[in-house]
């Protein structure tokens, strides 16, 4: 990577963090205010300051008139047209090394994202503090190891893929959590092992039938271990959090109505089933990686544990292998995902009958299963530039689409393909 260093630079980055929302959290703002504060004689920058970004310029293709696709549940779909609103995106980050155990990360990124103020568009803002050289210490908005590419999925370049595969990713778009995490390396054998501990809270909106959904995962905790040796490396992850905060416009007026009909009394039960606070999801994650020579195998498979009516129980999983011939790596990958519990049934006879049809088909409308085939290659152009280009062909069954955008949860049956062309790179 290219660094440029400069006073100016450092000013422009501590302002930044000074404008940060208070919603980032007691522990983030601590953190600015240090990095403020430090003083960095201008001499010493080319060793303690460095500014790096990377970036990816993706034109995709998916959907047809029913379904359109989306990289996440955050994002709108892309009906049957190409578009680069999916998967390009373009990220700057600042390193502040303010002595040998304490340094500053600064990330911004900015891509498709119903939201995309400051707030939202700073996807790391942390201090971390080396207390050995086995413990580490890190509070703000810190990387969430839910996923094992979760701190790093934004760069593309980092990755032979287009993108993380959809059905296994694309159910969580958030990538971090405002708090702290504390992790732990040491030898282990003829390996090494990693164990992190995470504990905050994340926002989270995703996009349905035209409507945001808006909610919080607060409080949030986490841990994940991870294995390497020698060309092998295992991973596990547990995390349990509790739903707040929902809102749904939709949600919120039909509540209204409910409860302003004279003749039927259990307005406010059925309101309660489509609301999400309160509920406790438990999210359980093991993963595998392999190198030898030229060749490369991943495989993760993931379940969500839920007990909400609106948010069903969803196991994923996939398994890729790429080879790389000198500059040119061509992988292939397949995918599934599906919930793993059948919609709720509304048992209200005395609701007017629109009505009833109308919450039955909001219930319905959460539910996934589909297969994902994916061939791609990747051509390596310059040390920090590689284009690449996918085919995706997705199964995806009559009624059960979550992970795709959609006007009606009344979707056919269907086996669609998308097709992205992308130039990732960092500087």
């Amino acid at each position: 990577m290219l660094f440029y260093r400069s006073q100016k630079h450092l000013n422009q980055s501590v302002s930044l963090f000074s404008r940060a929302r208070t919603s980032l959290g007691a522990a983030t703002l601590s953190a600015l205010l240090v990095l403020a504060s430090t003083e960095v004689r201008a001499d010493h920058f080319s060793d303690h300051i460095r500014i790096s970004g990377f970036g990816s310029i993706a034109l995709t293709r998916g959907g047809d008139e029913n379904l359109g696709f989306r990289r996440n549940v955050s994002q709108e779909g892309e009906f049957d047209r190409w578009s680069f609103r999916p998967d390009s995106l373009l990220g700057v980050q600042l390193d502040a090394d303010l002595n040998d155990r304490l340094r500053g990360t600064l990330q911004l990124v900015g891509k498709d994202r119903p939201e995309n103020g400051l707030e939202e568009s700073i996807e790391a803002a942390y201090l971390a503090y080396n207390i050995d050289p086995r413990w580490t210490l890190r509070v703000g908005r810190v990387g969430m190891d839910l996923l094992p590419m979760s701190e790093y999925q934004n760069i593309g370049f980092a990755y032979d893929w287009v993108r993380p595969p959809v059905d296994y990713y694309g159910l969580i778009p958030f990538s971090y959590i405002d708090g702290m995490d504390l992790r732990y390396t040491r030898p282990v054998g003829a390996g090494t092992l990693s164990a992190k501990l995470s504990a905050g809270s994340t926002k989270n909106i995703y996009e349905s039938f035209d409507q945001h959904n808006y909610f919080k995962l607060e409080p949030f905790y986490g841990v994940s271990l991870r294995y390497e040796l020698n060309n092998l490396a295992l991973m596990a992850s547990y995390a349990r959090s509790e739903i707040q905060d929902f809102k749904n416009p939709n949600v919120d007026l039909l509540e209204d109505y409910l409860l302003s009909l004279p003749s039927f009394t259990g307005g406010s039960e059925v309101a309660e089933r489509l609301r999400l606070d309160g509920i406790v999801t438990e999210y359980y994650s093991l993963g595998a990686e392999y190198r030898t020579g030229p060749w490369k195998a991943t495989a993760e498979i993931a379940y969500l544990d839920s007990d909400g009516e609106l948010f069903l129980p969803f196991l994923g999983g996939y398994a890729g292998i790429s080879r790389r011939f000198d500059s040119v790596s061509l992988y292939g990958l397949v995918s599934q995902a599906r919930t793993t519990k059948d919609a709720a049934t509304l048992d209200a006879p005395l609701l007017p009958p629109p009505l009833g049809h109308y919450i039955q088909r909001a219930l319905n409308s959460v539910q996934s299963d589909q297969k994902t085939l994916s061939l791609g290659a990747r051509w390596d152009l310059r040390s920090n530039m590689a284009l690449k280009m996918q085919w995706d062909r997705t199964w995806v069954e009559e009624g059960e689409a979550f992970l795709w955008g959609r006007d009606t949860e009344q979707t056919p049956k269907s086996a669609l393909d998308t097709f992205t062309l992308s130039m990732d790179f960092v500087f």
